[in-house]
């Protein structure tokens, strides 16, 4: 049986496999400018709530024509 359910918290290098294009390069990159989606460290290590990230995601929509 295949386990749906989704995590609470999601370390960095761990994004891509909930959030397909979402590099983990890109994130940190994003943290050291101050943008992107809210983050917490442990140590050297970056985590990331689940529902933050969707929201972030979901902030700037693109409109197409169709």
């Amino acid at each position: 049986m295949i386990n749906t359910t989704l995590p609470e918290i999601i370390s960095r290098d761990k994004i891509p496999d909930y959030f397909p294009g979402l590099s983990p390069k890109t994130l940190a990159n994003y943290a050291s400018a101050g943008k992107g989606p809210r983050y917490h460290r442990q140590g050297r290590r970056a985590y990331y709530l689940y529902d933050d990230v969707k929201s972030w995601l979901l902030k700037n929509p693109v409109s197409t024509k169709g």
